[in-house]
């Protein structure tokens, strides 16, 4: 994993999307012990519960063609 090279931020785009519930478990324990800055990037809302001690969240909004 890359936390080894001591980021100052990691930068987790769907880090987990393809993990069974162990290897999940895994990476946030993981992340969690890197003990840096994280932008996790996550369609799980209770994956996010679990990892985030703030949420931004985006919603998509339908526009016209001028968008």
């Amino acid at each position: 994993m890359m936390v080894a090279l001591r980021p100052q931020v990691l930068l987790l785009d769907e880090v987990t999307s393809a993990c069974d519930g162990e290897a999940t478990a895994l990476v946030e324990a993981l992340v969690a012990q890197a003990a840096v800055g994280a932008v996790w990037i996550t369609h799980d809302t209770a994956q996010a519960s679990r990892v985030a001690t703030r949420i931004v969240e985006f919603q998509l909004v339908a526009c016209d063609a001028l968008c």
